[in-house]
């Protein structure tokens, strides 16, 4: 796989994550300060390809030896918004490394969406997965006789509304499995731009210190409602515990997305909103619903 350009060391935020994704060797040299990479940072790199050393440090290298760096594998800096990083990719090219600045810096990565096309389950013509890489967060877009759900946007949603131009379907609804703490809805925008629902459930549009109310338009959901869509239709199922008005969307009692009430491997976090104990016990119970079912 090669990414090469021989007007720019650079990479796109989407060359770097198949890369990652791929397998292929690549080193990261983090440049900003150490208690901004605490903050947040590409960890799709094993400890020891990971590198962290202040532009203003890394500028004075005069060796490869001085700057941790393996010489036999390909390096990718990255900074902030991908300017400083640019002038230490090519100082480490001058030092013999194979070095390429990462383009956009830290906020395309984090911002960065990659469309994984899903087979769709009977009843959907299409099914995409919307993977934010950097954030560890996932969306969906389902289609049914030219009607799209969207689920879990984030406000920056052009990649979902490419993918369902290029479907030729028009949107219903969006709706989100819980209010997120990592990123901000896109689905508040997306209802008032294209005139259509935004379901939540009305526990997540409260503040939870202290039960301030959002003021967002959303149509609000309860459990066992169904959410229609071209010849299908999802049902709501209230799982609280990670939030408190987190659910999870059943497709036909086939398909699940649970948001992040359900992991792979692991459970949400019950300790989000300051009601630890309180939510641990919800979440608690919503697991051993979902294992009955």
């Amino acid at each position: 796989m090669t990414f090469r350009s021989p007007d720019t060391p650079e990479y796109t935020g989407e060359e770097l994550a198949l890369i990652l994704e791929a397998g292929e060797p690549i080193q990261v040299m983090d440049v900003r300060a150490p208690e901004r990479v605490q903050q947040g940072r590409i960890d799709r790199v094993s400890a020891d390809r990971f590198h962290n050393v202040r532009g203003s440090e890394l500028i004075r290298a005069a060796s490869i030896g001085d700057t941790g760096l393996d010489p036999e594998i390909p390096v990718v800096v990255v900074c902030g918004m991908g300017k400083d990083s640019k002038v230490l990719a090519l100082h480490l090219g001058s030092l013999g490394l194979d070095a390429r600045s990462l383009r956009g810096g830290l906020a395309e990565w984090f911002n960065l969406t990659l469309p994984r096309l899903l087979d769709p389950p009977q009843g959907l013509e299409r099914l995409i997965q919307f993977d934010r890489i950097g954030k560890g967060c996932l969306g969906y877009l389902l289609v049914s006789e030219g009607e799209a759900l969207i689920i879990d946007p984030p406000l920056q949603a052009e990649s979902f509304l490419r993918a369902m131009e290029d479907a030729g379907a028009r949107l219903t609804g969006v709706v989100d499995t819980h209010v997120h703490a990592d990123y901000v809805s896109g689905g508040a925008s997306l209802s008032q731009r294209f005139g259509v629902p935004y379901h939540l459930h009305p526990a997540d549009a409260v503040y939870p210190y202290d039960g301030t109310p959002g003021r967002i338009e959303f149509h609000p959901v309860s459990d066992g409602e169904a959410i229609p869509f071209g010849d299908t239709g999802l049902t709501v199922v209230h799982t609280p515990g990670h939030t408190e008005g987190s659910v999870t969307l059943l497709l036909d009692n086939r398909v699940a997305f649970t948001g992040d009430f359900l992991f792979v491997e692991s459970i949400g976090r019950p300790d989000l909103g300051g009601k630890e104990e309180a939510w641990a016990f919800q979440l608690w119970e919503s697991v051993s619903r979902a294992r009955e079912g």
